[in-house]
Order: structure tokens, then C-alpha cells, then sequence
């Protein structure tokens, strides 16, 4: 019985040990992620990463834009994603641009100027017909692929109004395209001679990708219910499930009508 005992303390020695040896591992593998500066909510470096956004939509009485994360750029956003999230319009619309003016850095230019509808990012007051209204960027009516200046009745554009049957006001932003249904990389890469750069600059550079790292940070995940928002119907070409039954009844009939005729 006392042989028994002590092989059931050595067994419970060398579990307790195993595992004691597993939490090492893991807080080890764990710190090993947090140093290299990318987990699913924390990503410093974004050379490896690459974002689709695909449609404008109004979701919660808020307009946001549908976009997509991927890990890999070799896949061009053919791969999973990491997830499919939404953002509000005016926070996107306003870190895409400051990708443009730091894609214009990259490429040695200093004298980028952002397009004059940028600055309905913000909620701005208008008279419209005499009125008084408020303007801010959100979605087009009647597309999800560009977006146009909505109109509100308060100062924090959160109440929509319309003028002459449109919440949407006669202002012209097509400066500004976001590149819906276009395969982005995070970090913008340009040819540099290696000479006149230093050892710390191809990591420095991955962490500067202000679309990216913009929504993500202000980023909601888009459901079901979110993702099938503002989808284009699909318009199958050939016969329908229905075609087919009544074609095949029509031909049966046919069928038995020769044969007893």
C-alpha cells in the first residue's frame, strides 16, 4: 500500500512539474508576441498587412464604411481576413488622406493639399436656401461605392435632414475616391538608395501607415447582419431553380401527350 502511495506522490510531482514547465512556455511565447509588436489588438508593425474596403453603408443610424483586414501582402486580399470591421465615414475618409500625404513624403514631395471637401470631416454649419443646416461627410444615396456630403439638423450631425426630398448636399467631392473594392498595403514602399538611409529605417517604416493604423483603432466589428448591409444583389445568368421544374413538368407533359396521341 506504501509503494502505491509513493508512486501516486512521484505521478503528482511530475504533473504539477509539467505544468509548471507549460506556464513558463506560454509566458514566454506570450512576451515573445508583445515584443514583436503585433497581437490581434495591438499592431506596431503593419509592412505585413494589406486592407480592402468594400462598401459605404448606413449600419445603427451611423454611416460607416465595411472594410477588411489581412495578414500577408503576397495574397492581395484573397486570403481569410483577419476580420471585416466598420468605421465611421468621417474618421476613414480622414486617415486616408493623411495616407496620401505621407505616400507623397515617401515619393520626396512636400506640397501635398488635402481637397477642399476635406473639410466636411468635420461637422460644419451651412445655410442652405436660407436655413440653417449642419454638413458632414457619409454615404451616397443609392451606391455604396463613393460618398457624398450629408445634411443634419443639429450640430453634431447625428439627426439627418433633407433639402428638396435629398439628405444629401449639392457639394462636390469627387477629389475625394476611396478605393473601395481595391486591395491596399498598410505600409507604402518606394525604392531608397541604402546608402543614405539608416539601419533603424525599414523597421521605423512599418509602423507609419496612418490608414491602417487609424481604424483600427477606431474599428467595431461588422456581423452578418452588418456584412450583408448594402450588398449588390446577385443576378444569376441560366435557368432558375423554378426554370427548371417547370420545364422539366412541361416537357413531361409533352412527353405523355406524343406518346398516347
Amino acid at each position: 500500500m506504501t509503494h502505491n502511495n509513493n508512486n501516486i506522490m512521484s505521478f503528482a510531482r511530475l504533473l504539477w512539474m509539467l505544468v509548471g514547465v507549460w506556464n513558463i512556455f506560454s509566458l514566454f511565447f506570450a512576451q515573445a508576441a508583445n515584443d514583436d509588436g503585433n497581437n490581434d489588438d495591438n499592431i506596431q508593425y503593419w509592412g505585413d498587412y494589406t486592407i480592402l474596403p468594400k462598401r459605404c453603408i448606413v449600419y445603427n443610424n451611423v454611416d460607416v464604411i465595411v472594410w477588411s483586414m489581412f495578414s500577408g501582402t503576397y495574397h492581395q486580399c484573397s486570403n481569410d481576413p483577419m476580420g471585416t470591421y466598420i468605421t465611421p465615414v468621417p474618421y476613414f475618409t480622414a486617415a486616408y488622406l493623411e495616407q496620401l500625404e505621407s505616400n507623397k513624403q515617401d515619393q520626396g514631395y512636400d506640397d501635398y493639399v488635402a481637397p477642399d471637401a476635406a473639410t466636411y470631416i468635420d461637422c460644419t454649419y451651412m445655410q442652405i436656401e436660407g436655413k440653417e443646416y449642419y454638413v458632414q461627410l457619409g454615404c451616397t444615396d443609392g451606391t455604396s461605392q463613393s460618398i457624398s456630403v450629408n445634411i443634419y439638423t443639429d450640430n453634431t450631425c447625428e439627426t439627418k435632414s433633407t433639402v428638396n426630398g435629398y439628405d444629401d448636399a449639392n457639394i462636390d467631392v469627387s477629389e475625394i475616391k476611396l478605393p473601395f473594392k481595391q486591395c491596399k498595403t498598410c505600409v507604402n514602399w518606394v525604392d531608397v538608395n541604402d546608402d543614405e538611409v539608416d539601419d533603424q529605417f525599414y523597421e521605423n517604416h512599418q509602423m507609419q501607415a496612418p490608414l491602417c493604423s487609424t481604424v483600427w483603432s477606431y474599428k467595431e466589428s461588422c456581423d452578418r447582419t452588418c456584412q450583408k448591409t448594402g450588398l449588390e444583389p446577385k443576378t444569376k445568368e441560366g435557368w432558375s431553380t423554378p426554370d427548371k421544374i417547370l420545364l422539366a413538368i412541361l416537357t413531361l407533359f409533352g412527353t405523355h401527350a406524343n406518346t398516347h396521341a
